[in-house]
């Protein structure tokens, strides 16, 4: 793993399941870990249900560490002010890089 290509700044957010007054489920999130990252987007789909929604398929690569090691699909990713679903987290080199597959979507 080349260190230079981590230069992107991500955070890693947690989700807390509770209950808000009325007994609704809702997720609350805080910040887990903040991580540099390599990030890289290998797809844009456009799909036109009620409008267009776009989404788009981004890959973080981040360090292996005992923070992330633990990373699933309860946390979620904050960068450049839009929100990541973890779809998928595999080692690419064991213990040394961990590459997050993720979705996000714009509504406009």
């Amino acid at each position: 793993m080349i260190s230079s290509s981590l230069n992107k700044v991500i955070t890693i957010e947690i989700g807390n399941p509770s209950t808000n007054a009325v007994d609704t489920p809702i997720m609350n999130w805080t910040n887990y870990h903040t991580a540099n990252a390599n990030v890289f987007v290998p797809t844009i789909n456009t799909q036109f249900i009620d409008g267009e929604l776009y989404t788009l398929t981004t890959n973080f690569t981040i360090r292996y560490n005992s923070k992330t090691k633990n990373l699933n699909n309860k946390y979620r990713i904050l960068y450049n002010g839009m929100y990541y679903k973890i779809l998928q987290v595999y080692e690419t080199e064991i213990r040394h890089t961990l590459r997050v597959v993720t979705i996000s979507w714009e509504d406009e």
